[in-house]
């Protein structure tokens, strides 16, 4: 994998790469700022629609030229996969997801497991003492993952183009579901249900924001999802699982 990724062009791996406009023409995409010594990799978006002249962290947005890299990185997206390992998803369910869009995530779902104890259900699920072992189904998962011991893929690439004089730009969602997901039929989105709800596993999930874009109806509370919404999902999961291929 190190050695494909080193061998391939920075064109190569960012061909395909669009504007992020996300759902229904919302904004919501990141800004972003040079991967760097001192650098705040926060990105930022604006509060209300029709804001974003006014908001000064546009000016961040960097134009890609082709020998630029974007790495992705949700904060604790490892820890929200493993999680819905032990609720709504089977490992046939992570059958259906394109390869290429798991081999994006595999590094965090499956290193952050490791480090992370504190994931108590996923750590429950698969190691638990009930008199069972789930160790074969978190073998058959982390095959599917990926080699646990491997480096970050996104690392890599970052290396890679670094070398060869191209600049690497990472960022960090900040928004939450109320920005894409669909109202329910009393008008309200899953993060403001949640506000009422402590045990909603959905509440203001900052960190996954993207992923719940990206998975559509699957991770969307048993609630319908639009056309408009699923058509995007499918969208990001062709676009993730094609900058996969070489990583």
């Amino acid at each position: 994998m190190i050695e494909c990724l080193r061998a391939a062009s920075p064109v190569n791996l960012l061909r395909g790469l669009d504007l992020f406009d996300g759902v229904n023409g919302k904004l919501f995409g990141p800004s972003y700022e040079p991967l760097g010594k001192g650098s705040v990799l926060v990105a930022g978006m604006p509060p209300h629609q029709g804001e974003a002249d006014n908001n000064p962290a546009q000016e961040l947005v960097p134009s890609l030229t082709g020998t630029d890299l974007l790495i992705g990185h949700m904060v604790n997206e490892g820890e929200f996969f493993l999680a819905e390992f032990t609720q709504d998803w089977s490992l046939a369910h992570m059958g259906n997801l394109p390869h290429g869009f798991v081999r994006v995530l595999q590094e965090r779902l499956v290193l952050q497991f490791f480090v992370r104890p504190r994931l108590g259900p996923a750590w429950e699920y698969y190691f638990g003492g009930h008199g069972y072992s789930n160790l074969d189904a978190y073998a058959q998962a982390a095959r599917f993952l990926g080699d646990a011991k491997v480096r970050c893929p996104a690392r890599a690439m970052a290396d890679l183009v670094s070398r060869r004089g191209g600049r690497v730009y990472a960022y960090v969602l900040e928004a939450t579901a109320q920005d894409v997901l669909p109202r329910d039929d009393d008008n309200e989105t899953i993060s403001e249900r949640s506000e009422r709800n402590a045990t909603d596993f959905y509440r203001n999930p900052t960190h996954n924001f993207d992923a719940f874009v990206a998975l559509g109806s699957a991770l969307s509370g048993g609630h319908s999802v639009s056309d408009a919404v699923l058509a995007e999902a499918r969208h990001l999961m062709r676009r993730w699982a094609t900058f996969a291929k070489t990583g």
